[in-house]
């Protein structure tokens, strides 16, 4: 795989302030759904959970998407699910509000 890395410094460089943290948080965003897929959630999860269509899945996997917050917020709902699911298999115990018997 070759990288233009000259053609992506001109284009870094070219950006205002507001264009690069915008540029920033999108890559963000996308990172994120990355992470989930990488974790198990499958096409039809991601769609799911982001309420987007089939057609759309590339271009929201791939940062082509304009982001909300809710996305965001979805992101990091997912991310401990996934986290409470995981340490959940590795206590040896649980917590619960009930009383013993």
């Amino acid at each position: 795989m070759k990288i233009k890395s000259i053609q992506i410094g001109e284009f870094l460089k070219s950006l205002n302030d507001a264009e690069y943290q915008f540029l920033k948080t999108t890559m963000n965003v996308r990172d994120g759904i990355n992470g989930l897929i990488l974790n198990g959630l499958t096409k039809k999860d991601i769609c799911y959970h982001f309420l987007i269509k089939e057609d759309g899945y590339e271009n929201f996997i791939s940062g082509n998407y304009a982001y909300t917050i809710s996305h965001m917020a979805t992101i990091n709902s997912l991310f401990m699910k996934i986290e409470t699911e995981r340490l959940a298999k590795k206590v040896p115990f649980r917590v619960s509000n009930e009383k013993p018997e």
